[in-house]
């Protein structure tokens, strides 16, 4: 009796993991096949969008959008799809200084406005990244770029100075204690040169009291 409660209940949990299991792969399925981007979209009537041309791709997900950027993921396109929308926005104007390469495309049109296009081939999905900024916005990012530099030239500069002057009074401390080192010779020199003159002095007095005491010696032995 016990060995049959113990098989139903083993088949019980085996059932259950089994289920478990398949809902895994079942949800795991979803997101690999990519079925979450299977989104369509409405193409903006207004704003940056209208610089581009409608594209004809069913999904897609705006992902961006204000006066001075506009981004859009577009889903399940082709490497003909890429190279297809690149050539419907030369065609509107989005051409000058363009730069094309194999996943990539970028451009601007006559008003400064900036286009980016990047195919990107995933194993299970491919997806097609179209982004335009705003003359505007390219001009701001640039005199914030230009003030960064400025401000990074300032302060290279200041701390150029700074090494400057330290390198100066670190030179003037050295010419002090080379000047103090001087004067110490020069005063050392100095008593060296009274010492052997009073050498000197010393020398010839002592001589003197010598041919004094002599001649004292010699008249002396006159008056004898």
């Amino acid at each position: 009796m016990k060995k049959r409660l113990m098989k139903r209940r083993m088949l019980i949990v085996s059932l259950v993991m089994t289920l478990l299991l398949s809902s895994v792969l079942m949800l795991g399925g979803c997101g690999c096949s990519g079925s979450d981007k299977k989104v369509a979209y409405s193409w903006p009537t207004t704003g940056l969008a209208t610089l581009l041309p409608e594209p004809e791709f069913k999904y897609g997900k705006i992902t961006k959008e204000s006066a001075n950027e506009f981004e859009i993921e577009f889903y399940d396109v082709e490497q003909k799809d890429f190279d297809s929308y690149v050539d419907s926005c030369k065609s509107k104007g989005l051409s000058v200084d363009f730069e094309k390469k194999n996943d990539s495309y970028m451009a601007k049109d006559a008003k400064g406005n900036l286009l980016s296009i990047e195919y990107r081939d995933y194993s299970n999905d491919k997806e097609l990244v179209v982004k335009v900024e705003s003359a505007q916005k390219i001009a701001e990012d640039v005199a914030k770029q230009e003030q960064m530099k400025a401000e990074q030239e300032a302060k290279k500069q200041a701390e150029e100075a700074a090494k400057a002057e330290q390198a100066k009074q670190q030179a003037e401390e050295a010419a002090k204690a080379e000047q103090a080192n001087q004067q110490q010779s020069n005063n050392a020199m100095q008593q060296a040169n009274d010492a052997i003159q009073n050498y000197n002095d010393t020398v010839r007095q002592s001589k003197e009291l010598v041919d004094s005491y002599s001649n004292l010696l010699d008249q002396v032995s006159k008056f004898q």
